[in-house]
């Protein structure tokens, strides 16, 4: 049982109640553990372009489109990526022909870098959503907002006019809401007495 579900179930444990400990780089790291594991392999190198996901890869990268926007693939899986190249008509490309050898990967890449410039972000997004591409559009933050998958999804709220993300995760017997956005220095006073500095 994960920790955020344990505390969601309620005490699990005899008394005393256990307290998690936990910081944000906490979750950061662990959700490296993948990278660390092929950099031990030998799979990961540090230069940027050199491997899988240092941008060497060119079915795992961000593509400038046509009209100045970007798209993303990260076609990691063999059935992912022969989706793409069938999407994107390069199954007959020599360059794609076997997707781990990293010699082809400059050419690939290239090849990549020419066919997303040739369609608009939105064209993209017409040819390859709801495929198995494992493909997104970048977005700005309005356009994430507006996104049908975050509003399918309520990743978005709004509160006092200002749209926040939604808290995650989500429990089915524990709701969480989301509070206003304080102002700038709306209780720095208040706080600094708590601190004892005032």
């Amino acid at each position: 049982m994960s920790c955020p579900a344990a505390l969601a179930s309620g005490p699990v444990w005899p008394q005393p109640v256990i307290r998690p400990s936990a910081a944000i780089t906490d979750g950061a790291a662990y959700m490296m553990t993948l990278m660390a594991s092929m950099r031990g392999a030998g799979l990961l190198s540090e230069p940027r372009d050199s491997s899988l996901f240092s941008g060497g890869a060119p079915w795992y990268q961000a593509f400038e489109c046509a009209d100045g926007e970007y798209v993303t693939v990260g076609s990691l899986e063999p059935a992912f990526y022969h989706e793409l190249l069938e999407k994107c008509q390069l199954q007959d490309d020599p360059d794609f022909a076997n997707q781990f050898d990293q010699q082809a990967w400059p050419r690939a890449r290239e090849s990549m870098e020419r066919l997303f410039k040739s369609r608009t972000r939105q064209q993209w997004c017409d040819l390859l959503e709801g495929s198995d591409v494992c493909f997104a559009p970048v977005l700005s933050l309005p356009e994430a907002q507006r996104h049908p998958h975050n509003i399918a999804r309520e990743n978005f709220v709004e509160v006092d006019g200002q749209v926040q993300p939604s808290p995650a995760p989500r429990f089915s017997r524990t709701t969480a809401s989301v509070g206003r956005v304080p102002g700038k220095g709306e209780h720095t006073q208040e706080i600094l007495r708590e601190l004892g500095k005032r």
